[in-house]
Formats: C-alpha cells, sequence, structure tokens
C-alpha cells in the first residue's frame, strides 16, 4: 500500500491537559468512547409526566429544564419524549440524563427578538463536569429533527459541548437556515481556575441540510478520545477540524487529539472534513472513510498560521496535528456549483475560470447584509480536488494574475494515495499540494 508522506517541519510542544491519552487504534471499538448505562434508575415521559403540551406555539423550556433537574437529582434515568411538535432554547444539561426522542419529534427554537448567540443545547459551560449522558432517536433507522428554518435569529448552536465526558449523540437530523455555527460545536471552557473540554464520546448516524458555507455539521475544536461516525452534511463542511478558537490559542488547552471520523459525506458544500490546526498542538486524527459530490473538496487540509487576534507576545508557534495523522478511503464526484473559497480558485484549471463555472459574487443567505461583499468568502464554483493539501515545502506558486504566493510547511498527515478516487475530474489531479502546476488549462470540458 503506498502512502504518500507529505513532509513537514514539526513543532513539537508540551501542553497541559485535562484529560489522559487514550490507546490509538483504528479498530477501536464504540465502547472505547462511551459507555452505555446497563440500567436507570428514572425513567420519565417528557409529556405525561411534566406537562409538556407537542405544540410549537408553547416554549416549555422550563418543563424540560426541570425533568433534567429532577432526573440528574434523583440518580440519573431515561426521558423519553413523544412524538410532537416542541419549542425548547437555552437548556442547561446535566450528568445521568439520557433522552430518547420518538424519531416523529421535532423541536424548534424559541423566538429570540435578537441577534445574540444562543445556544439550544449546553454541556458544561463554566461548570463541573456533565458526564454519562445521551441524546438519540427510538428508531436508530429514522432520525428526529432539530427544525432550524423559523428561527428569528442566525447566531444559533444546536449542541454545544464543553467540559462533557462520556456521551453520545446520534439519529438526528438538523434542518439548517445557514445560521452562524456548526450545528454541534466542541470547545474549551473554565472551571475553577482549570480548562476543560469533551472526552470519550461518539456524535454518529447525524445529518444536516443547507448548512452556511462557513460552518455545517461538526466544529470539533478540542476533543480527546472521541469517534465521529455516518455523518453527512448539505452545505458548508460536515467534520470541521479546525482548533482557531482564540482563547484556547492563547492559554494552549485543547485541540483534537485521539479523533476518528468514519463515513464522513458532504454534498453541495466546501468539504466533507477540514484539518486545520491554527496555533494549536493537536494529536493523531484518523479518517477513514469520505465521501464528497459537488463539493469544493472531499478532504480539506490547511496550513498552520498564528492570527491576529491571538496574543503575538507569548511565544505561539504554528501549530501542527501528530505525524501518525492519516486519511483514507476517499471518493469525490465533481460538480459545478460547489463552495469553494477564493483563495483556492488558483487550483481549478483555467478554462473553468469564468463566470460561467465560478462566481465573481459571495454566496449569500438570507441573514446577510446585502452591501457586505465579504471577498473572502465562498463563491459558488466546479470542485477543486477529491484532496487538497495547502502546505508544502516552502514552495512559491504563481496565481494567475502574476501574483507570488509563498508557503511554508508545518506538520505531516499520512494520505494514502492508493484509496482515493476522483469522479468526473477530467482536468485536475485527485490529490493537490502546493508543488503541482495548478494553473494547467483543460485538456477536457463538457457542458
Amino acid at each position: 500500500m503506498k502512502l504518500k508522506n507529505l513532509k513537514f517541519i514539526l513543532l513539537i510542544v508540551v501542553i497541559s491537559s485535562c484529560t489522559t491519552v487514550s490507546k490509538n487504534s483504528s479498530e477501536q471499538s464504540k465502547t472505547s468512547f462511551y459507555r452505555a448505562p446497563t440500567s436507570f434508575k428514572v425513567i420519565k415521559n417528557l409529556v405525561s409526566d411534566f406537562g409538556v403540551d407537542n405544540s410549537f406555539a408553547t416554549n416549555d423550556s422550563d418543563k424540560l429544564q426541570k425533568a433534567i433537574n429532577t432526573i440528574s437529582r434523583k440518580g440519573g434515568g431515561k426521558l423519553f419524549v413523544p412524538k410532537g411538535n416542541y419549542t425548547f432554547s437555552d437548556i442547561e444539561v446535566k450528568s445521568n440524563v439520557h433522552i430518547v426522542f420518538d424519531s416523529e419529534v421535532v423541536i424548534r427554537p424559541s423566538k429570540r427578538g435578537n441577534n445574540k448567540n444562543f445556544e439550544i443545547f449546553s454541556f458544561g459551560k463554566n461548570a463541573d463536569v456533565v458526564e454519562n449522558v445521551s441524546f438519540t432517536s427510538n428508531n436508530p433507522n429514522k432520525k428526529y429533527t432539530i427544525d432550524l428554518t423559523q428561527t428569528d435569529n442566525y447566531n444559533a448552536a444546536v449542541f454545544v459541548l464543553r467540559n462533557i465526558d462520556n456521551f453520545l449523540f446520534s439519529d438526528v437530523i438538523i434542518k439548517d437556515i445557514q445560521t452562524k455555527f456548526s450545528s454541534f460545536t466542541l470547545g474549551i471552557t473554565s472551571f475553577n481556575n482549570n480548562y476543560f473540554y469533551p472526552r470519550n464520546g461518539v456524535i454518529k448516524n447525524a445529518t444536516t441540510t443547507n448548512a452556511d458555507y462557513g460552518y455545517g455539521l461538526v466544529q470539533s475544536q478540542a476533543a480527546k478520545n472521541v469517534l465521529y461516525e455516518d455523518l453527512g452534511g448539505q452545505g458548508g463542511i460536515t467534520l470541521r477540524l479546525e482548533t482557531g478558537a482564540k482563547e484556547m490559542n492563547n492559554v494552549q488547552i485543547g485541540g483534537n487529539h485521539d479523533v476518528f471520523g468514519k463515513k464522513i459525506e458532504c454534498h453541495d458544500g466546501n468539504a466533507a472534513v477540514m484539518i486545520s490546526p491554527h496555533a494549536m498542538q493537536n494529536g493523531i486524527v484518523t479518517i477513514d472513510g469520505v465521501t464528497a459530490v459537488n463539493c469544493g473538496f472531499g478532504v480539506r487540509i490547511g496550513g498552520a498560521f498564528i492570527a491576529k487576534k491571538y496574543k503575538q507576545d507569548i511565544g505561539l508557534k504554528l501549530g501542527t496535528y501528530d505525524p501518525r495523522s492519516s486519511v483514507k478511503n476517499v471518493t469525490a464526484t465533481f460538480g459545478k456549483s460547489a463552495q469553494v473559497k477564493p483563495k483556492h480558485m488558483m487550483y481549478i484549471p483555467l478554462c473553468y475560470q469564468t463566470e460561467k463555472y465560478t462566481a465573481t459574487t459571495p454566496i449569500t443567505n438570507v441573514f446577510s447584509n446585502p452591501r457586505d461583499t465579504k471577498t473572502k468568502e465562498s463563491r459558488v464554483s466546479v470542485s477543486v480536488a477529491a484532496v487538497g493539501y495547502f502546505s508544502g515545502k516552502g514552495v512559491v506558486c504563481v496565481d494567475k494574475n502574476g501574483k507570488k504566493r509563498k508557503k511554508l510547511a508545518t506538520y505531516t498527515v499520512q494520505i494514502d494515495e492508493s484509496t482515493i478516487t476522483a469522479i468526473g475530474f477530467k482536468d485536475q489531479k485527485p490529490l493537490i499540494d502546493l508543488t503541482d502546476d495548478v494553473l494547467s488549462n483543460c485538456t477536457y470540458i463538457k457542458n
């Protein structure tokens, strides 16, 4: 089996961690990530036991919060949410609560009346650890629904995971409206003068539709021993392993360690998987099984950088991922209406760099300011490549305007080129890095 090692400058930094190191193996069982309860002390029904009325017209957040508090206080248990429509927001989930949704449940956030950031379900924000929790459907073959299409505030995050240990989220579809955040967001939080982040969990069998090009289903800023499996997204990036949060980079605690992505799909978006370390020193990530149809990339791997928003006087170094990180089994199908950032247009063959194939104005949505040109944001374009590795060996590239662009390599990921399949990319290589001739003309083009 042929492996391509893209060689980079290795920056090894010892950082503190609030979790223990787990054994890394692509053959780990799901029980290595999440331990399910064997019994429940309490079993309750949200409607019959807590008086929730199955209607969008009623905001039952207080009743759901009461149910969660009651079950947690009694030592934990299962809460069943029957078929129906519900309105919830600002729910703080507590330890040992396992919520099972009827597959015909539909949840909408409450009306906000402002543009402030808000969360529907929050786990361990500036608080003691939330442990042993799960959100699942009663029918794994049919997902329950989170419906954001009626929200009056696009600053909506569905599941925000911080100080959480031993968790499972599965069997959910998020109907987005190009809101500001990824549906699942994993990051750090402070509590009792320490920092914590999610560890030991599974997010699987989840899908989002109509996601914003800059977000998607999952953004994993900080996670330890977490499995992402059977995830799909329409629009944006399905699994975003980008560690760019300001506070996290400044304190150098967090990042992704022993993270696995399996069977990750993207349709009509930017990428199925994105890897980008910023200034964080990340551990091993293992990506096995990616499908992208009409997306900019199957897998997009970005170089490290130290953003201006970070503290510039604390000795930050370019971020890395452990050189044992790997990507394999990627299949991408070429499309003509993918989401692509302008900085990646230079990797598209010249004959596609026309108004017919590449939009000159950014993608907009119902919340966009029409006066904001957002020149750095995504455009509708043809797909770029199955795998894009935007770093190299100190290579100098020249774009179509003759401008030189110098890129410095920062970290190593092992890519199994023999398992990359590019369908319909007649004029592009399956894997693009900065050493390639990226501005070739087309030998084939079909309307």
